[in-house]
C-alpha cells in the first residue's frame, strides 16, 4: 500500500520550527547516496542496527542484502522495520521509514531487477567503483528487499518542534 505524502499547506515562512520536508525534499533527500540505517529485531528480541545502501523509487525503499548476513535472518522472521535517513552535512535533515519489509527475490545470486537495482545503488554510492564491486561479488548470494513505508516521519528545519517547549 504506497503512501501518501500530503504537503504541508502552510505557506514555508509561517511554518513551525522543526516541520516536515516537503513531498519535494523528501523524495530528494531518499534518493541521495545516504548511507541508511536499518532497524532490525533479532530472535532475542534486541534492535539490530545497520548500515545499508538504498534505493527508492517514489513509492518503496529497495534494498540489496547479503543473504547470510544476520539481519537477513530478521528480516525473513520479523519484517516490521525502521529505516533512518540523515543527511551528513545537515543532521536536521532527515527521515524515519517504518515499514514492512518484503523479500521479493533470493536468496541468489544477483541476476536480473536485483542486479540492476545493485549496480545503480553501488555507481551511486560507490562511483565508478561501483561496476567492479558488483562484477567481483555478483555470484554472492543476496536477497531483493522492498519496505513498504507505512508511516514516514521527516524532519527538514533545525529548530525545536513546538511540543518540546
Amino acid at each position: 500500500m504506497p503512501v501518501s505524502i500530503k504537503p504541508d499547506p502552510t505557506p514555508p515562512d509561517r511554518r513551525a520550527a522543526g516541520g516536515p520536508l516537503s513531498p519535494d525534499a523528501l523524495d530528494a533527500l531518499l534518493r541521495e547516496p545516504i548511507v541508511a540505517r536499518l532497524g532490525t529485531i533479532d530472535a532475542d528480541g534486541y534492535p539490530v542496527i545497520v548500515p545499508i545502501w538504498t534505493e527508492w523509487d517514489g513509492e518503496a525503499i529497495w534494498l540489496v542484502v547479503r543473504a547470510k548476513a544476520d539481519y537477513a535472518a530478521n528480516l525473513l522472521a520479523r519484517p516490521k522495520v525502521g529505516l533512518s535517513v540523515v543527511r551528513a552535512d545537515a543532521a536536521d535533515t532527515r527521515a524515519l521509514i517504518l515499514g514492512r519489509a518484503e523479500i521479493v527475490e533470493g536468496p541468489g545470486p544477483l541476476r536480473g531487477r536485483a542486479e540492476a537495482i545493485a549496480r545503480r545503488m553501488a555507481v551511486r554510492y560507490e562511483g565508478s567503483d561501483g561496476d567492479r564491486y558488483i562484477d567481483e561479488s555478483l555470484e554472492w548470494p543476496r536477497l531483493l528487499v522492498r519496505i513498504a513505508p507505512e508511516r514516514i516521519v521527516s524532519w527538514g528545519d533545525p529548530g525545536w518542534h513546538p511540543r518540546y517547549r
